[in-house]
């Protein structure tokens, strides 16, 4: 299950900035890594440190969860039709989440998948 924040909501250009977070899988990849330690480990090698999050960046705790790689947060930009209602736009912006959440795992997942292989020829 996913939780998201919205950052900015611009009536103006009818778009919502949001920041999605999730937890991480205690699952493994292929190499038998845990999904955690993968994330971890990409954030660590990408410098990526803290939270993208403004109203959490603060946060210990929450900061420490995501250097661990048990939750993940993702930013989204979501669009709207100027002629939606507010209840439209949430359902919108809920799906709009679902489907990021969807689409970040299996590619993340396709892209990690052996991460942390090690073999001797």
């Amino acid at each position: 299950m996913a939780t998201y924040t919205i950052l900015r909501n611009s009536v103006k250009n009818n778009r919502s900035d949001v920041i999605i977070e999730f937890p991480v899988p205690t699952t493994s990849n292929d190499a038998g890594l845990g999904w955690r330690s993968v994330i971890a480990g990409v954030r660590a090698a990408d410098g990526v440190a803290g939270s993208v999050n403004p109203l959490k960046a603060s946060n210990a705790s929450h900061v420490a969860d995501l250097d661990a790689g048990r939750i993940i947060e993702i930013p989204l930009t979501v669009e709207y039709d100027a002629k939606m209602s507010n209840t439209q736009k949430v359902a919108v912006l809920d799906v709009a989440v679902i489907e990021k959440v969807a689409s970040f795992t299996s590619e993340f997942g396709s892209l990690y998948r052996f991460y942390g292989t090690t073999r001797t020829v």
